[in-house]
């Protein structure tokens, strides 16, 4: 799965980039997760159990068919506001500072790719 996100990652990079730059200064960083929901419900559906997925991830590198839409997946998807059509990567935005974002001009969505944005404390290493 790694691959895969690393590709998405590459494909999607610039044009999130572009949205976000106007608030480059609240932004501490990005990345890209898996929707729980979806992961799970692939899981059971392709794979006999979660160790077995896990194995194939590691040993062989079973490609993931994000295409895959598991039952009620559009109710899911409409619980948590992504947009239509969305698929089951979504970008997290790492913010430098708790803010109500609704002051800032961002996006909620690229492509079908959900966004969500959460604050964390600096990470500080001793």
């Amino acid at each position: 799965m790694l691959d895969s996100l690393l590709r998405i990652s590459r494909e999607i990079g610039p044009s999130l980039y572009e949205r976000l730059e106007y608030n480059a200064p609240y932004i501490r960083g990005a990345m890209l997760g898996v929707d729980q929901f979806w992961l799970k419900a692939y899981i059971k559906d392709q794979f006999s159990n979660e160790a077995t997925f896990q194995q194939s991830q590691l040993y062989s590198r079973v490609s993931i068919d994000f295409s895959y839409r598991p039952a009620r997946w559009d109710e899911h998807c409409s619980a948590l506001g992504y947009p239509e059509n969305a698929g089951p990567i979504y970008c997290l935005v790492i913010l430098r500072e708790e803010r109500d974002i609704s002051t800032l001009d961002l996006p909620n969505y690229l492509e079908n790719y959900p966004i969500f944005y959460e604050y964390w404390n600096p990470c500080i290493a001793v």
